[in-house]
């Protein structure tokens, strides 16, 4: 999107999390770009189509788990943020 590489940052890429309805549109892709920048995509479950894009800076943890709160559940929110802080 932005013309940035992507690479590792914590032993993930990218990952796809399949959540259903405990999440808005049902899934989210998470991708980590070189310069330490994680992009959260909120994708329709069926089709996977973007329908909502958010980037984060790895700085900005605390805001980018409470965007994952309040787009699906705590335990997923929390689930996503291990595999790519710890």
């Amino acid at each position: 999107m932005f013309g940035i590489e992507e690479v590792k940052l914590t032993g993930k890429q990218s990952k796809t999390y399949h959540i259903g309805e405990c999440c808005y549109y049902g899934t989210v892709k998470v991708t980590v770009h070189k310069n330490q920048v994680l992009k959260v995509v909120l994708c329709d479950y069926k089709t996977t189509n973007e329908r909502e894009v958010k980037i984060f800076d790895k700085n900005e943890r605390r805001e980018m788990k409470n965007y994952l709160e309040e787009s699906s559940t705590f335990y997923y929110a929390d689930k996503i943020m291990k595999d790519f802080y710890e």
